[in-house]
């Protein structure tokens, strides 16, 4: 915390923070200065805003990926498939109905992962979702990167959209306006960065998180309703990642548009 708030990308508009002031070893406590506003899960989609407060989240994204950060934890894509493994033997104990599908899903994703290349590791938040950008008015801080870890970038950017499925299903929100949402944080972010999105990985990051992340979660958290909608994640995670290698990540809505 104390390198980035050094750090020279957070002294431009595109990075904001809360400023650290102490931390306790043997508590593992971290005291920082207060951020005013609320998150960017808190609101409205359709307000004439929202686009410019999602830029500003692709912004900070970016910044932090190019921050250069010096951290001891690293994910890499290997992480990410025994994560899948894992899952695979898990969920299916717990929700039986989803063995079907998430088996041959596992086994594809894992089969499309070894056909990426390898990509330079950048800083990572490591837990990249709408609750972890505070807005005050049109300015963006990104909060909690106790995750913060090195990695490829598409892991955060696929766990971001994993993550504005896994509310658009729960919201009831229509597949066109989550669509739109993602592409257009995808875009503001690849503005800013000097890589290349692939659309394939991260369709496959995006399917994964949605797994690894989403429905495990759906079991972890016990909020009501939640389990009732891991067959339809897994659904979702097994269209993306069949489609996203030559179509894109979200064109599995022109076969099913009501899929949601």
């Amino acid at each position: 915390m104390a390198q980035l708030w050094d750090a020279e990308i957070r002294r431009t508009e595109q990075f904001r923070m809360a400023e650290p002031l102490g931390y306790d070893p043997k508590t593992k406590s971290l005291w920082q200065i207060g951020l005013p506003g609320g998150t960017l899960l808190d609101q409205e989609m359709t307000a004439p805003c929202f686009p410019t407060l999602l830029e500003g989240a692709a912004a900070s994204v970016s910044a932090l990926h190019h921050s250069g950060l010096s951290c001891s934890r690293s994910v890499d894509l290997s992480d990410w498939v025994v994560k899948l493994e894992e899952m695979r033997r898990v969920l299916p104990t717990v929700w039986p109905s989803c063995r079907e599908m998430l088996h041959p899903l596992v086994d594809r994703l894992a089969l499309q992962s070894k056909q990426f290349k390898t990509h330079s590791a950048v800083t990572l938040h490591g837990d990249l979702h709408f609750k972890n950008f505070l807005v005050d008015g049109e300015k963006v801080s990104l909060i909690d990167l106790d995750n913060l870890c090195h990695g490829a970038p598409l892991q955060d950017i696929g766990s971001f959209l994993a993550g504005l499925f896994y509310r658009g299903i729960l919201k009831q929100t229509p597949i066109e306006r989550i669509e739109k949402i993602g592409d257009l944080f995808v875009r503001y972010y690849e503005k800013r960065v000097p890589w290349t999105v692939s659309r394939s990985e991260l369709g496959w990051y995006t399917a994964a998180a949605l797994i690894n992340e989403r429905a495990f979660r759906c079991l972890t958290r016990l909020k009501p309703g939640r389990r009732e909608i891991l067959d339809r994640l897994i659904r979702l995670a097994d269209r993306i990642s069949f489609e996203s290698s030559e179509f894109g990540i979200l064109s599995w809505r022109k076969q099913d548009g009501n899929f949601l």
